[in-house]
């Protein structure tokens, strides 16, 4: 991506990288004027978002992924107030940026989908669509199904702003827990060692299904890897998790594109 090597050549070791490769000190000079005025030119998007969230994580994926500059706003997940004061509602993702739209009475664009939509058609980012693949759902459906019991009661555990006061535990617990049987995050607890062993059955048969380096498809970077990756990044926050090489590497390497950090390290038992 350009933003990346921009960054790259700009970086005080780029002089000495642009004369291994073969790069004149005029050529050298010539590539920062022009990345200089990149960055000039790119807009700086701002987006607004929770560390944990998946919605807002696609997002990151689909900026990161292209090398997209952009800047995180992130909210405790019990503020009342700051969300709101972007499109008078408690929901994020919100993107703001130069050339953003966005309804009458928010000041930036809510919703994954729209906003991944939005980046697709100004950057005509080759971003394949959803094909559909039964196989993928299937999986998915079963995963989101361990995912559910074993990440409600770590994600609250871990020191991200998200959770960083009481209010914003509380919130997603009461949240969560509507409609629940009483002590409903404590029952999920003592599904661990079920819920655990199938989960990592789950993601031995998730990696056949992945088809490129850096994608489910072999075509490419796409909707499915938009859609799966936040899922897949999440559960590093629950101890006991076995990542299979193919699976652990298509995590890792699109989580630092999209500049995500793994909870790994701070895993909760």
């Amino acid at each position: 991506p350009i933003a990346s090597l921009s960054n790259l050549i700009m970086d005080k070791g780029g002089l000495k990288l642009a004369l291994a490769a073969g790069v004149s000190i005029v050529g050298y000079k010539f590539l920062t004027t022009v990345f200089k005025w990149y960055e000039k030119k790119s807009p700086k998007f701002v987006l607004h978002m929770y560390d944990h969230c998946p919605f807002c994580q696609r997002v990151e994926h689909a900026l990161g992924h292209y090398g997209i500059p952009f800047e995180k706003v992130i909210y405790g997940y019990g503020d009342m107030k700051g969300p709101v004061k972007l499109t008078g509602k408690k929901v994020l993702p919100v993107l703001q940026g130069k050339g953003v739209p966005y309804p009458d009475g928010m000041t930036g664009l809510p919703e994954s989908l729209d906003i991944v939509q939005y980046l697709t058609a100004k950057f005509d980012l080759p971003i394949l669509c959803d094909s559909g693949n039964s196989a993928v759902k299937a999986w998915s459906a079963e995963y989101l199904k361990c995912y559910k019991v074993l990440t409600p009661p770590r994600l609250i555990k871990l020191k991200i702003k998200d959770y960083e006061n009481e209010e914003d535990v509380a919130y997603s617990i009461n949240k969560y827990s509507k409609g629940q049987p009483p002590n409903y995050y404590e029952s999920l607890t003592k599904m661990t060692e079920e819920k655990l062993k199938e989960v990592n059955a789950l993601l031995g048969k998730l990696e056949p299904l992945i088809k490129g380096d850096l994608s489910i498809s072999k075509f490419g970077f796409g909707m499915e890897d938009i859609k799966l990756l936040p899922f897949l990044r999440n559960i590093t926050c629950v101890k006991g998790v076995v990542f299979p090489p193919k699976v652990k590497e298509y995590i890792e390497k699109n989580c630092a594109l999209a500049t995500t950090q793994l909870y790994e390290g701070v895993e909760i038992e």
